[in-house]
């Protein structure tokens, strides 16, 4: 067997042990995901039938907004007008003298008149004391009205204290998602970071591969370059031979 055959079956000798080995590394066993964790369950939402999401704001019936401004109705209260105010208290019709001396009095009366007018005048002292006891009532009904609205203010106290307790309570819904968030992020650097990890014997046989290969065209070329050299000097020495 000449040195060109000898070359050519040591190089496939190299290329059926460097397939072999490509074909053991690759047979290596996997490691698996542990069988007692969860899977996750992900719905991946419609994107085009939900690609248009409508924003649509709330605000209390009591309060309405238009484009003079803002109104407001307390539930259970009649607004107030100050003109309602003072229009429900009765005021007497005084008449103010100018000339002491000349009264020019409108309405002189005689004797008979007096009498007959002080009595018409304590029946009207009397209807005046039932305007200050009209007056009494309706000032009685604004303080009724005042205890009230001490009562709503203490409602709406209390109300604002639970808006408080609301705002503690998204407060820690917010925390939690915010914990689920970094968990979830834990969880999918968990995957990548197994994915890498089972592609290591794989990477790692790839390369092993590569560099065979590439030993065994090096080698292949070694051989090839050594069988030329040998034949160069053959054909020299050849020539050599005929010379004589």
């Amino acid at each position: 067997m000449d040195s060109t055959s000898r070359a050519k079956k040591a190089a496939e000798t190299r290329r059926k042990t460097a397939k072999t080995s490509k074909s053991q590394s690759t047979t290596n066993t996997v490691g698996r995901v542990n069988q007692t964790e969860s899977k996750l369950n992900i719905q991946i939402p419609s994107f085009e039938r939900d690609r248009q999401i409508e924003v649509e704001p709330t605000i209390n019936s009591a309060i309405k907004y238009t484009s003079q401004g803002l109104t407001i109705d307390t539930p259970g209260f009649n607004p107030i007008k100050l003109d309602d105010v003072f229009s429900s208290v009765h005021t007497p019709n005084i008449q103010k003298i100018e000339d002491i001396k000349n009264p020019n009095i409108e309405g002189k009366a005689t004797e008979a008149e007096h009498a007959r007018a002080i009595e018409e005048y304590k029946a009207g002292m009397r209807y005046q004391e039932l305007i200050e006891w009209s007056n009494n009532y309706t000032g009685s009904q604004y303080k009724a009205l005042a205890s009230a609205v001490k009562a709503v203010t203490k409602g709406l106290n209390a109300a604002t204290e639970l808006e408080r307790l609301n705002q503690q309570f998204i407060e820690l819904n917010k925390q939690q998602k915010i914990t689920q968030h970094k968990g979830f992020e834990y969880v999918e650097q968990s995957f990548k970071t197994a994915v890498n990890q089972a592609k290591i014997p794989y990477s790692a046989a790839e390369h092993t591969a590569l560099l065979n290969k590439q030993k065994a065209k090096a080698e292949k070329a070694f051989h090839e370059a050594k069988s030329e050299e040998e034949k160069t000097r053959d054909f020299i020495a050849n020539l050599g031979t005929e010379k004589k």
